[in-house]
């Protein structure tokens, strides 16, 4: 999921913070200074905050949402990597304008009112104009490919796509459905909320976590991953509150990459528990044990083992019907060629390239290629293989992938030859959503689709062209 603090989040976040320190200290001196001296720290304050405007019309698509979302919760290594970048900045502006401030004053004092309204009235554009030249050629090498701007949504002319729930959702990170057909919504604050599938009324079943973003159901336990955990849930009186929370797996590796640590989760036929766990750099070598890689465990937390390499963050895993295993994964952020998402086929001691191949690797490149690719910096996060009889028979065991960053849902037509191998056909399924990041099957057969942005989960059913 692309929600990650990237070259240019942090140099729009310097910059942001430097005019910060400028708007500080034009106040200072205005406070400082007497007479006509006080207009220069009006200058200052007008300037700095006209820089801080500019920065933020140009940049709120690229920073403001990922800044909000990538200071918080994050790893102690993450908080302080991003701190510094925050407070630097911000000390480094109060002593520039300090060390001007000071310059005019004396230069004031001395007569020389000129170069003194010279050094203040030049200053400041001139190292906005110098930190510019440098933002616009990060922007354009490293923003995401947004698609065009879509006044509705569209889906496949066979379907159908409505709201199902806009509460209690509020930022939803993962669905899934219970044995009992009730639907269990994860959310980014931390609760996990029970809501009736039938009145769709709702309960919070669950709170308390950080950041979980995902969920499933074995045994009568509700399993939620969060930052660095797995959590089983019970819920021994039927009210429809989790009243016993057991830790299964801890000390997995969350956060030393913003955003990146365990997601999604999936049990397999043989009842273990299987979950990707990200990277803890963009495209640099494993340092972290369990990191970049995908796991099995017991349902009870025992027999933790490496299932399979090289995953540099895979937000979901699914099996389909052979028991075959898939894995969304997604591609750097900070390379100077922006490499695909994938789709990966998962097998047993399979390396997947991270961190010396993405995209399609070389024919001697030892790793095992992506059965599908996506759009760079489309965030390929959701995955669902279909397996209900709602859909058309040629729907069944497709792969649906949630476009996190354009908004689109992927349909991806899986086929397996008889030397083990799969092909795929993708195709465009949805367009126009804000940022679709989990899907699951209902008990009716429909696809459900949680949009973190909008806060809405949507209903995916066939009408048959209707």
């Amino acid at each position: 999921m692309v929600v990650s603090l990237t070259i240019i989040d942090r140099i729009a976040l310097a910059l942001y913070t430097i005019y910060l320190g400028g708007v500080i200290g034009g106040v200072w001196l205005f406070l400082r200074s007497s007479g006509r001296h006080r207009i220069w720290g009006i200058v200052i304050v007008v300037e700095s905050a006209a820089a801080i405007l500019l920065l933020t019309l140009m940049s709120t698509d690229y920073w403001i949402s990922n800044t909000r979302s990538g200071i918080i919760n994050v790893g102690v290594r993450s908080i302080l990597y991003t701190l510094a970048y925050t407070l630097l900045p911000v000390s480094l502006g109060a002593v520039i304008v300090s060390a001007l401030a000071f310059i005019t004053i004396r230069l004031m004092q001395h007569g020389n009112s000129f170069l003194s309204a010279l050094l203040l009235c030049g200053s400041i554009p001139i190292i906005f104009s110098a930190s510019l030249v440098q933002l616009i050629s990060l922007t354009k090498r490293t923003r995401p490919n947004l698609p065009d701007p879509v006044s509705e949504i569209s889906i496949h002319p066979d379907f159908s796509i409505t709201p199902f729930i806009t509460e209690p959702t509020g930022n939803p990170t993962s669905v899934i459905f219970g044995a009992n057909g009730s639907m269990y919504i994860a959310n980014h604050n931390g609760d996990i909320w029970f809501v009736s599938f039938e009145d769709r009324t709702s309960r919070r079943f669950a709170s308390g976590f950080m950041i979980p973003v995902g969920l499933a159901w074995r045994d009568g336990s509700l399993y939620v991953s969060s930052q660095g955990k797995i959590t089983a849930l019970r819920d021994t009186n039927g009210d429809q509150i989790a009243d016993d929370a057991t830790d299964i797996v801890v000390g997995l590796p969350a956060g030393i990459f913003p955003w990146h640590g365990n997601n999604g989760l999936a049990f397999g036929s043989d009842g273990r528990l299987y979950f990707p766990v990200g990277s803890t750099s963009d495209a640099a070598p494993e340092r972290y044990q369990y990191a970049a890689s995908i796991l099995s465990v017991n349902a009870d937390g025992s027999d933790l083992q490496t299932y399979a390499v090289g995953i540099r963050n895979s937000y979901r895993l699914a099996f389909n019907s052979l028991g075959d295993l898939f894995a969304t994964d997604n591609a750097p952020g900070l390379l100077d060629v922006a490499p695909p998402d994938e789709l990966n086929y998962i097998v047993e001691g399979g390396d997947y390239g991270f961190p010396r191949h993405f995209g399609l690797p070389p024919p001697d490149g030892g790793t095992i290629a992506p059965i599908a690719l996506f759009p760079e910096h489309s965030s390929a996060d959701g995955l669902v293989i279909y397996q209900d009889d709602q859909f058309p028979a040629e729907y069944f065991d497709n792969g649906f992938v949630t476009l996190w960053s354009i908004g689109q849902i992927y349909r991806v037509q899986l086929s397996k030859d008889d030397n083990g191998e799969y092909h795929t056909l993708t195709s465009i399924f949805v367009t126009g959503l804000t940022n679709p990041l989990d899907i699951a099957t209902g008990p009716d057969g429909s696809l459900y689709v949680t949009d973190f942005g909008d806060s809405v989960v949507y209903k995916i059913s066939y009408t048959g062209g209707q």
